[in-house]
């Protein structure tokens, strides 16, 4: 998948690939290809289950992006815990 590309369920993923280049970091088409994965699954379930209101259109912003927006401010190299995904990015 390239900058621009679309994935099957119509989502840009130049947001994320330009947001990940601006702190350092540069995503693999295999990164990539497990993103567009995520969000196929995601709004596929959404059919069923109310997992997200975010639109299609706008979940390469509102989810991936929003979800790296702190990347910055952790130390290189630092151990981190999640210990949740917080309001907003369904995991399953």
């Amino acid at each position: 998948m390239r900058l621009g590309v679309i994935s099957k369920i119509g989502m840009d993923f130049a947001p994320l690939i330009e947001f990940c280049a601006s702190v350092g970091f540069g995503l693999s088409e295999k990164q990539l290809e497990h993103f567009s994965r995520y969000l196929d699954a995601l709004y596929d379930e959404n059919t069923r289950t109310n997992l997200t209101r975010v639109p299609k259109a706008e979940a390469v912003v509102r989810h991936l992006v929003d979800s790296l927006l702190c990347v910055d401010l952790i130390p290189q190299g630092a151990r981190c815990l999640d210990i949740g995904t917080g309001p907003g990015l369904p995991a399953f």
